[in-house]
């Protein structure tokens, strides 16, 4: 018994990290150090309103103000790490997000608050899409997957710390949730900056790399079958921001629970993702395609959306939680991994901007929807329609990813070479 468990777990990990390049390693100490301070995006939708004493549709806009800089981060740091180094342009996203955490601390009108979180949702995914290109060129194409389950372990590890330390922090003073963020992000910019020295080669390995054939000029905005996928998942998108922008308040209201109830539902989420993200991906990539991957996460967004008005107390939130947790860590891994796959041999900064663009559109819009439906139909329909949506956006998840499955095979890889 003892023999045949190490073996287990062998084949239930599928290929060893053991196999990742340093460079994976490194990228995921980063997201460590920098999500450690993650919880100012998690507390901010409490610090505006509670303490800030804003109304809840104030909140959505400024929370849109956010998301309107992440969106333009997304689609800029995607255009960038096609014109400049990838690990040049991290140190500077990092850097950026340390000084706009300190600006918190000084500004409390709505007017500047907005500017402030417009530049600080710049920096937080600008720093995304070369997280994503530095994988692309350090790792192979097989060990992608695990790199990218890794990376999502890393970072939700520090939100798991994060949720739990911002909880306690808010419960004594939002400040030192801003000082906290800060200070990580500093933190890990000086991590990068030094490991990026010490294993130079292999952060430029992509330098190298063959960038020749028709390939690598086509252009992901004729890419019909991705930006429907996109889309599509961009819907699912939509309904997770609504989880975490509209949760925190819902749970204070509705739950009777405080901050710290709301920070230890986070702290669920990322332990789970920690715990079971790297071995549930490897299972899934051996077992099942795309296609049912993202059938099976949206239906379990749409169930956990429809749980949370059905019951009361913190056993029913927490299995609420359970279960949109893990539609999360199926659809997350699923759905950068089609686009990487899309993206090998092409303009991969702009695809990868596309697929960071799509997250902070939900960013941008998700806040606001959800505030304006809680408005004028209740938080409960709010969560219903949420899980509407959910399985309206089944049909066209299921019909591209086949279709970019099929394109993408070997077969057809080999076709179009000759």
């Amino acid at each position: 018994m003892s023999k045949a468990a190490p073996a287990d777990w062998r084949r239930w990990l599928g290929p060893s990290l053991r196999s990742l390049p340093t460079m994976a390693w490194v990228l995921a100490g980063a997201q460590l150090i920098n999500r450690m301070g993650g919880a100012v995006r998690i507390f901010m939708p409490l610090y505006l309103h509670q303490a800030l004493h804003l109304p809840i549709e104030m909140v959505g806009w400024l929370l849109a103000c956010n998301g309107l800089g992440m969106l333009a981060g997304a689609y800029g740091g995607g255009l960038m790490n096609d014109h400049w180094p990838a690990r040049r342009l991290a140190l500077i996203m990092l850097c950026g997000s340390a000084g706009c955490f300190l600006l918190y601390l000084c500004v409390e009108q709505p007017i500047l608050l907005a500017l402030v979180m417009m530049a600080s949702g710049f920096m937080d995914t600008g720093f995304r899409p070369q997280i994503h290109r530095l994988i692309m060129e350090t790792c192979s194409a097989e060990s992608r997957v695990v790199a990218q389950s890794l990376n999502r372990v890393s970072i939700n590890l520090a939100v798991s710390v994060a949720g739990v330390m911002g909880g306690l922090a808010a419960s004594h003073d939002y400040r030192i949730v801003f000082i906290l963020d800060s200070l990580t992000s500093a933190l890990a910019a000086l991590w990068l900056w030094w490991a990026l020295r010490r294993h130079a080669g292999q952060a430029q390995a992509a330098v190298t790399r063959d960038t020749t054939g028709e390939r690598h000029l086509q252009s992901p905005y004729r890419d019909g079958p991705l930006l429907a996928f996109m889309f599509g998942s961009l819907i699912l998108r939509l309904v997770l921001e609504a989880i975490y922008s509209q949760l925190g308040n819902y749970t204070v209201l509705h739950y009777r629970l405080g901050p710290e109830g709301f920070g230890w539902q986070i702290a669920l989420n990322g332990l789970l993702i920690v715990a079971v993200q790297i071995p549930l991906t490897s299972w899934c990539s051996r077992n099942a395609q795309p296609p049912l991957l993202m059938l099976a996460g949206a239906l379990l967004m749409g169930l956990a959306s429809a749980m949370l008005p059905l019951g009361q107390g913190v056993v029913w939130l927490s299995f609420s939680t359970v279960v949109w947790t893990v539609a999360e860590m199926v659809i997350m891994p699923t759905v950068i991994g089609v686009v990487m796959q899309r993206a090998e041999g092409r303009r991969t900064g702009h695809y990868l901007g596309i697929y960071t663009v799509a997250w902070s559109v939900a960013s941008l819009l998700s806040p606001v929807c959800s505030s304006q439906l809680i408005r004028y139909f209740g938080a409960e329909r709010m969560w219903y329609a949420n899980a509407l949506c959910c399985v309206l956006a089944m049909p066209l998840l299921w019909r591209t990813s086949q279709r970019i499955q099929r394109e993408e095979s070997p077969g057809s890889a080999a076709a179009e070479a000759g």
